[in-house]
């Protein structure tokens, strides 16, 4: 939970969205739920030991995300602080979390790729 290193597979690197991204970035990431195997036609993108983070529909323009490319660090301090009784497991967590928790911009850039590579190409 917080700012996890992400890590691409293969796939990634003729992907539209991770196609030059370098591989280990941080994103955001406050999930207890997780996918725990790979939809069917799919392919996956990124993830980390724990968790597909990112998959995407073989032959569409569609993606799945289990992390939040929309929330920075600050957005993450807020939410997690207000909302810490149904994320976290007390203040020791929330605290923990709160003081490992980094800038993620390569993961909040992905909302404009989308638009770019995607939506207006």
């Amino acid at each position: 939970m917080g700012s996890l290193p992400i890590l691409l597979t293969p796939h990634a690197k003729t992907d539209p969205l991770f196609s030059d991204i370098e591989n280990e970035f941080l994103a955001i990431s406050v999930h207890r739920q997780y996918a725990a195997a790979l939809p069917k036609n799919c392919q996956l993108l990124a993830y980390t030991d724990q968790c597909m983070h990112s998959f995407r529909v073989e032959g569409r323009d569609f993606w799945a995300f289990q992390f939040h490319p929309e929330v920075d660090r600050d957005t993450l301090v807020e939410r997690l602080t207000f909302y810490k009784a149904h994320y976290t497991d007390g203040d020791g967590q929330l605290d923990q979390v709160l003081s490992s928790a980094r800038e993620t911009p390569v993961a909040n850039a992905l909302p404009r790729l989308f638009v770019e590579r995607v939506l207006l190409a």
